[in-house]
């Protein structure tokens, strides 16, 4: 199942939409481990990654928040760690922000279909970020578009499935249309 960061939780823990794997292997990041901050659009407020999967490049803004994390570590990203060592240090800041409420996910099990309940801090990692990074910025009405630039989604479609709103999101979403009021 897939989880994804409400808006107020994703205030509480900032994502830049940046693929894990793509922080571990990149100029920008390798730098850092030489003490050396350089970085193509780093001055201007951008971060600029060769993506693993496709090797294309992406580029992705520097919001404050990120900066001010950037700050910390002599203005440059804090240094990379396995993928599986930041999704528990994720668990935990989830925890620490109060990010417990209950979900309900089916799993077969057995060949058994069970319903089972977790703390939806115990479901999140990077990849959890990475979507609601996607959701939230189309769902705050960031043009498809330039999401698709940051996350480095090629095809609409495929960006579509990506991100995440239900049914209800939607239909607010439409109200919002001379047609429905």
């Amino acid at each position: 199942g897939h989880i994804n960061f409400s808006n107020f939780e994703k205030r509480r823990i900032y994502a830049s939409g940046i693929k894990h794997k793509d922080t571990e292997n990149t100029e920008f990041f390798r730098l850092i481990s030489k003490k050396r901050c350089i970085s193509r659009g780093f001055d201007e407020g951008i971060i600029v990654i060769t993506t693993q999967k496709t090797n294309r490049t992406i580029a992705v803004p520097i919001c404050p928040k990120l900066r001010s994390i950037f700050a910390r570590y002599d203005n440059c990203p804090p240094p990379t760690q396995s993928n599986q060592a930041t999704n528990r240090m994720l668990k935990q800041l989830c925890r620490k922000a109060g990010i417990t409420s209950k979900v309900y996910l089916t799993e077969v099990l057995g060949g058994e279909r069970q319903i089972r309940c977790y703390e939806k801090c115990d479901l999140v990692t990077t990849h959890t970020a990475r979507r609601s990074f996607a959701t939230n910025a189309f769902k705050n009405d960031i043009p498809a578009a330039l999401i698709m630039s940051a996350t480095g989604h090629t095809t609409e479609a495929n960006f579509r499935r990506y991100i995440r709103c239900t049914a209800e999101e939607k239909a607010v979403a439409l109200k919002q249309y001379k047609f429905f009021n």
